[in-house]
């Protein structure tokens, strides 16, 4: 049985995310914390849970299209804390090559769709 409190949202071992809403997947995700060996047989096991969406991005995820290189956590004395809302914005690299490194911000209310890389793995195009 999962001992930890069920966050908002969840991560499962095989790459799904799921809302612990009544209105998401709550019924899912308490069948995963019971151990309910059917669920976890399609979904894998609960790994991670949070109650923001942007601590359960891993790196190799594509978030809106963009995959996900390296994750940041930015100090919150270097930023005005008007412009850094600490629980809902993570920072991101995108892009990166010999020159430099593209970061950017990404708040959890943009995010519009998150491929995992367990997904993106199993969906490739295999000869």
């Amino acid at each position: 049985m999962f001992e930890e409190k069920m966050e908002q949202y969840v991560r499962t071992e095989y790459g799904y995310i799921l809302e612990n809403t009544a209105k998401g997947n709550g019924d899912i995700v308490k069948k995963l914390a019971d151990a309910d060996k059917h669920y976890e047989f399609e979904y894998g096991k609960i790994a991670k849970s949070s109650n923001r969406l942007v601590n359960i991005i891993e790196v190799g995820d594509y978030i809106n299209g963009e995959k996900i290189i390296e994750i940041q956590v930015l100090e919150i004395d270097s930023i005005s804390q008007n412009d850094y809302t600490p629980d809902k914005q993570i920072t991101v690299c995108i892009f990166k090559s010999g020159r430099g490194a593209y970061y950017r911000h990404i708040k959890e209310e943009e995010i519009n769709s998150i491929l995992t890389r367990e997904q993106y793995y199993q969906n490739a195009y295999r000869k």
